[in-house]
């Protein structure tokens, strides 16, 4: 029999039983260590300013913030500094009317945002102005 299951939201992934060795479904920010996450976040080319930041809300169990973070890091202009990448994030957010209410809360939100966003930045390009990233 098949079933269509509803998909967990992220407070019931980071609720849930603790990941064993080489599974990857659930929370980095929750259950990987500060040198763990760091070492994800440098793979994915988080900058140093971000990955700092990231850290931090992680250790504070703000999983859903550093979430944010994260997606802002990897949806804005390349930057070291913080606060310059999460400004152009703003901008960039307005000008696609990106709705980012949801990212943190649930992955399916997360995926959705950067769809969109991905989109647009093509639609972009096709049109000779080049987007962020």
């Amino acid at each position: 029999k098949c079933a269509d299951y509803e998909p967990y939201d992220c407070g019931k992934i980071i609720s849930n039983a603790l990941q064993g060795p080489n599974e990857f479904h659930s929370c980095p920010f929750k259950y990987c260590d500060a040198s763990g996450l760091n070492k994800l976040l440098e793979f994915h080319r988080v900058g140093v300013e971000s990955r700092k930041r990231i850290t931090e809300l992680a250790q504070a169990s703000s999983f859903s913030m550093a979430c944010r973070v994260f997606f802002e890091s990897k949806h804005a202009t390349p930057s070291e500094d913080l606060d310059r990448s999460v400004s152009s994030f703003e901008e960039t957010k307005q000008q696609q009317q990106l709705d980012l209410g949801q990212v943190g809360i649930h992955p399916n939100a997360y995926f959705d945002a950067s769809r969109l966003y991905h989109a647009a930045a093509r639609r972009k390009i096709m049109m000779g102005q080049k987007l962020l990233r």
